[in-house]
């Protein structure tokens, strides 16, 4: 049996017009969903960095960081903190963390290395904070920071920030938050 070109058309831009609602639909989730992006910091009024090292500059002496140079896990803000409506089911928005968290340090930024200093010691010796960094409308999770031989964080570093914790792990906020 064989169908006319005119009827193979049209069963052929019907089933393209049932699929492309479908990636559209697609598309707009997965701009919500995360991936492995560079850490930039964008000042008001000045040019981007991006950032190619954390360190954590604790009152004990000792130095935590990882490499940002390949990217970190990035996460979309600009959405609603459903975590209000629905519980522990959706990932929570920066504000929503930064309002259950306690401030304990400072961000500051010296180059391409953002520095961490926080008031007091944070980590248990053999410890490995996870730490969170949000900005703007986007944050990013390098992950747990590992001990650094023979780092050192800069002393001439501009503050940039605010450092949180919140349970086990650290959030770092840049200002601008979106």
């Amino acid at each position: 049996m064989s169908h006319s070109p005119n009827r193979r058309s049209f069963l052929s831009a019907a089933l393209a017009a049932s699929l492309l609602p479908g990636q559209r639909a697609s598309a707009e989730e997965n701009r919500f969903q995360p991936r492995i992006a560079p850490v930039v910091y964008r000042p008001p009024g000045g040019p981007r960095v991006r950032l190619d090292q954390v360190l954590l500059s604790d009152p004990s002496g000792r130095i935590y960081g990882d490499s940002l140079a390949q990217g970190a896990l990035r996460y979309r803000e600009d959405r609603l903190p459903l975590t209000r409506f629905v519980g522990g089911v959706f990932r929570p928005v920066p504000r929503d963390r930064i309002a259950e968290a306690q401030r304990v340090g400072s961000v500051h930024l010296s180059g391409n290395t953002l520095i961490l200093r926080p008031f007091s010691s944070l980590v248990a010796p053999g410890g490995t904070p996870h730490l969170v960094l949000a900005h703007r409308n986007l944050s990013w999770e390098p992950g747990a920071l590992r001990t650094m031989e023979g780092g050192s964080a800069s002393a001439q570093a501009a503050q940039i920030g605010q450092l949180y914790r919140e349970g086990d792990g650290l959030l770092a906020v840049l200002q601008p938050l979106g």
